[in-house]
């Protein structure tokens, strides 16, 4: 009977319900977090196909975004998608965020322990992740704790080692795409220790073959990689002439 009535209220395009395991919103249904959806909670976020039920007060104190979101119940965040919606009296707004990071970082601020040490299960796309949302929301000590994470894990690298030439050669740093990841995660997280390996890995790199995705992701590479040379190399080290991309 649930998922009868759930699919019934998704085809209605302005429908709305809290259902036994999901969201229903604008004719879309969200299916609730297994862990960050908290029944005392009184402040929800959909994002993606994920629900979330916090609590509001946990996170303005973390966060002085969320404190001025809260602060706006009828109107639209620049953070978010649209106006919040009141869902069995409950207020909910949409995130233009990957529910994966909203998750790790409440995994961090829900457990206060999380941040005591090194976390060595956590790869450079999740610590990426994590510090990129922190950023962009404010949660301050979390950006802080993923950005000392990052140069612990040496999952991204800020000075030139032979763990570098070996990461040029077959590691993390031999992908552009990796490279233009790290780039703009830089640039938008006000970081930029991370930068010139980066640059220096395109500007160097043979990287003809190891496109992965269309024509103009090539041309990112090679303005990422323009832009290091107007820079200059690093101390002992030629830049190339040019590099020339190869897309067959």
């Amino acid at each position: 009977m649930v998922e009868e009535a759930t699919l019934a209220l998704s085809i209605q395009p302005n429908a709305v319900a809290i259902l036994d395991k999901a969201v229903v919103f604008g004719g879309h249904t969200y299916t609730m977090h297994s862990q960050h959806w908290y029944d005392d909670g009184n402040f929800g976020f959909l994002v993606e196909n994920t629900a979330f039920l916090l609590h509001r007060s946990f996170l303005a104190r973390r966060s002085s975004v969320m404190a001025d979101m809260f602060g706006l119940p009828q109107r639209a965040s620049s953070q978010v998608t649209e106006a919040m919606e009141t869902i069995n009296d409950i207020p909910f707004v949409v995130l233009q965020d990957k529910a994966n990071d909203f998750a790790n970082v409440l995994d961090i601020i829900y457990t206060d322990i999380t941040m005591a040490g090194e976390r060595s299960d956590l790869d450079a796309a999740t610590l990426l992740g994590i510090v990129q949302f922190a950023n962009k929301y404010l949660f301050d000590k979390v950006k802080e704790w993923g950005v000392s994470q990052i140069l612990s894990s040496r999952s991204l690298l800020v000075v030139e080692t032979e763990e570098l030439r070996s990461s040029l050669r077959d590691g993390s740093y031999s992908h552009p795409n990796f490279c233009v990841q790290v780039i703009q995660f830089a640039r938008e997280c006000s970081l930029p220790q991370f930068l010139p390996l980066a640059f220096y890995a395109l500007a160097t790199t043979d990287w003809r073959g190891k496109i992965e995705t269309n024509q103009s992701f090539a041309e990112t590479v090679l303005q990422y990689a323009r832009e290091w040379m107007h820079r200059g190399a690093l101390p002992g080290d030629e830049l190339p002439s040019r590099l020339t991309p190869r897309m067959d």
